[in-house]
């Protein structure tokens, strides 16, 4: 669109503008009251078929404010005096002017929508309301004071009634929603570049004029008339164009220039001349309120345009941009003469609570996050830009040239955030933030950036005792992010077409007595050419985007279904152990996902075990608890694996019995040359075995290490030593 984008009534006018805005707008009333003169019929006295100051002045009291009303009324009857009126004609017009332009300005003020013409509803109300119901009454007092002063005495009470209201109603509809518009465009100037479009349409209108004109005042008043209706498709196409000043500003002087071109084409002399004149006036109103509507229909579309595209850069929760809506903004707005600082910051831990707690209580901790960051940096940083991204994310985007005072501020920022707690009877949450933060210039990427921060304030929840990360090379981040999508993507696809692989390795028993041996389920991918790749190369990025329960459940299926497909497998492995990751532990679906792959295989429980990893990490070791104690209840055995690794290891024996422990690989590795992972192993054993826990030793690598694990009396092993793992369609006979 190449019009002046509308400003809101509620914007300030500066003083001096306003001034000189005053000033400009009584100088036009001055000038259209002279002008009118021009196209006023000859009766006793002289009356205007159009009456324009009254337009301009309402535009100019919802601008301006009320007190240009008595202003206004002073100077119409000073013109009206120096015209040679009496001064009770003057006082009355005075009066009338006053009062109109009030009751016009209320009823606007309380009814029509600003601007006006900016819906179709508030349009037709300006219609009816403001040019009829408001200037009715005022137009019958004038012309009840006419009659009495003996003015335009042939006509009659009733048709100067009607011809005066007619005469302020053009002037109202024609002249006031323009003069509003240049008003508003005034307050605050937009430049913009020349639209060569713009330049060709006023040619086209100008040229109209002059047809139109010319044939008029030639005589030929009736082809004046007919080119009078090109005016439609030009205001239309302006209108509809969005070219909405323009079309508005057109309007009244494709009016005028119709009524002229007809009244002193015909020079008043027959009726005929009386019969076009009443003619061009309803082309006229006919003309003028289809394009007003057109207008505002134009006006009301552009609003919901832009207020779709605005909310589609909106947060709803807390009316902040969004990352489009911050992105786009930054990108639009550059600021050249400084660099900025970007930042994003993170809740530790918030998606967990906000399962817990009500909603209106996580909405609460988020405004309050958002409002308490603001009040915090709006000071030093009154440009600042806040987007909430995503539940329990912000991004800052803050201009400053000194990244320093910055960093200094945002550590200010996350200690003022951190400690506040949000309870319910449900549970609480502590708010405990974290930060990334990168300085740069206009012209690199903003998303890039933000997704670097992001990185970079995730990276900080793995760091105790530095929430804030700050200034480093982020292009670095970038690839290793891109490369985390890309495997990402890898690992999608494979989860969707079936792409994985399950392989089995023994768990052998150190006493012949024991019985057969047992094999754990291990996941490989299948990569393109047909190789099985190790779960190190995606695995984390399952994790770090939240697939692991989806890859859990995979294997859950495919191990019930591999076995119940290979019965020949029980004739030498006893039991079968399947990795549980802590996603899937704080799963409320998972147990009767284990249940109906056990009832669809047909299989016994006891011929599974579950394993369940010391290091994961369990968001919620209730309902971690309830899950591994509904998986006993339907008699599957529990694995405790990497024991020894956390300082919580003797406290999850005390939390759940387990059936088994596994103990971590880096105690068993080098078991036969440092006596301090002999003593680790030994205390592991002991403990284990009042509790009538069996044990696994798992990085079993060779015979001396089988060895010393004989002598501590480990129940089993396991270890590529021991055997290495192998495609379970592979699996022949006893492994």
């Amino acid at each position: 669109m190449n019009h002046p984008d509308h400003v809101p009534l509620a914007a300030p006018w500066p003083g001096y503008r306003r001034l000189w805005a005053a000033l400009l707008v009584l100088v036009a009333v001055w000038v259209t009251a002279e002008a009118s003169r021009f196209f006023a019929i000859a009766t006793t006295d002289d009356a205007s078929v159009i009456w324009p100051p009254l337009g301009i002045a309402l535009a100019a009291s919802l601008s301006l404010g009320r007190g240009i009303i008595p202003v206004y009324a002073l100077l119409i009857g000073f013109w009206f005096r120096q015209r040679g009126y009496e001064l009770d004609v003057c006082l009355v017009m005075a009066l009338e002017q006053g009062g109109a332009l009030l009751a016009a300005t209320e009823v606007c003020r309380r009814r029509v929508p600003e601007p006006l013409l900016s819906t179709l509803g508030g349009s037709l109300r300006f219609y009816f309301q403001v040019v009829v119901l408001a200037l009715l009454p005022f137009a019958a007092l004038a012309a009840w004071a006419y009659s009495r002063m003996g003015f335009f005495a042939e006509l009659g009470y009733i048709n100067i009634w009607i011809f005066h209201w007619l005469s302020e109603a053009m002037g109202v509809a024609l002249f006031a929603p323009p003069a509003l518009y240049l008003l508003d465009w005034l307050r605050v100037p937009r430049r913009s570049a020349p639209n060569p479009v713009d330049g060709l349409f006023w040619l086209v209108f100008a040229a109209l004029l002059a047809a139109v004109l010319t044939t008029g005042f030639l005589g030929h008043f009736n082809y004046a008339r007919g080119l009078a209706y090109l005016f439609f498709p030009l205001l239309i196409a302006g209108a509809l164009g969005g070219r909405v000043l323009t079309a508005l500003v057109m309007l009244p002087l494709a009016v005028i220039c119709t009524v002229l071109s007809v009244y002193f084409g015909t020079w008043q002399t027959n009726q005929a001349a009386w019969n076009a004149l009443g003619e061009a006036l309803a082309f006229s109103a006919v003309l003028g309120i289809i394009t007003q509507l057109v207008v505002a229909s134009t006006v009301e579309r552009t609003r919901l345009i832009e207020y779709l595209r605005e909310a589609n850069h909106r947060d709803q929760l807390t009316g902040e941009r969004n990352r489009r809506g911050l992105i786009h903004y930054i990108e639009n707005n550059p600021d050249p003469d400084s660099g900025y600082v970007a930042a994003t910051l993170c809740l530790r831990n918030f998606a967990h609570s906000r399962e817990l707690l009500p909603d209106v209580l996580v909405d609460e901790c988020e405004n309050w996050i958002v409002q308490r960051t603001r009040s915090r940096l709006r000071i030093g940083y009154p440009d600042l830009e806040l987007a909430r991204v995503d539940n329990g994310v912000y991004a800052l985007v803050i201009p400053a040239g000194h990244p320093e005072r910055v960093r200094v501020d945002l550590a200010d920022l996350i200690n003022d955030l951190k400690g506040r707690t949000f309870g319910a009877e449900q549970g609480q949450y502590q708010v405990e933030p974290t930060m990334g933060a990168l300085p740069f210039r206009h012209g690199e990427s903003v998303a890039d950036v933000l997704t670097a921060t992001f990185h970079m304030a995730r990276e900080a929840m793995n760091t105790p005792g530095q929430p804030l990360h700050f200034g480093r090379d982020y292009q670095e981040l970038l690839e290793s992010s891109r490369e985390d999508l890309r495997q990402l993507e890898t690992f999608k696809r494979a989860l969707n077409e079936d792409g994985f692989l399950l392989f089995g390795q023994e768990i052998r028993p150190l006493d012949a007595q024991a019985g057969r041996s047992k094999m754990e389920f291990l996941v490989r991918m299948q990569g393109r050419d047909g190789e099985a790749i190790s779960p190190g190369a995606f695995m984390p990025v399952a994790s770090r985007f939240g697939y692991m329960a989806d890859m859990d459940r995979w294997v859950i299926r495919n191990a019930f279904a591999r076995v119940a497909e290979r019965p020949d497998l029980l004739d030498h492995v006893a039991q079968f152990s399947i990795n549980l990751s802590g996603a899937t532990l704080s799963d409320p679906q998972a147990l009767e996902q284990i249940r109906l792959a056990r009832e669809s295989s047909g299989l016994a429980a006891r011929h599974f075990c579950f394993e369940v990893t010391e290091t994961e990490q369990v968001e919620d070791w209730d309902r971690a608890l309830t899950v591994l104690h509904g998986i006993q209840e339907l008699g599957f055995a529990v694995s405790l694996d990497d024991f020894g690794t956390g300082l919580a290891s003797f406290d999850y024996l005390n939390r759940f019995d387990f059936d088994y422990v596994k103990i971590d690989g880096s105690f068993v590795r080098s078991l036969d040359t440092d006596t301090r992972n002999r003593e680790v192993v030994e205390a592991v054993v002991l403990v284990a075995r009042r509790r009538g826990i069996q044990t696994i030793a798992e990085f079993v690598e060779n015979d001396a290490v089988v060895a010393e694990l004989d002598q501590l009396h480990v129940d089993y092993v396991q270890g590529f030593g021991i055997h290495r793992p192998q495609p379970v369609t592979e699996i022949s006979g006893p492994p």
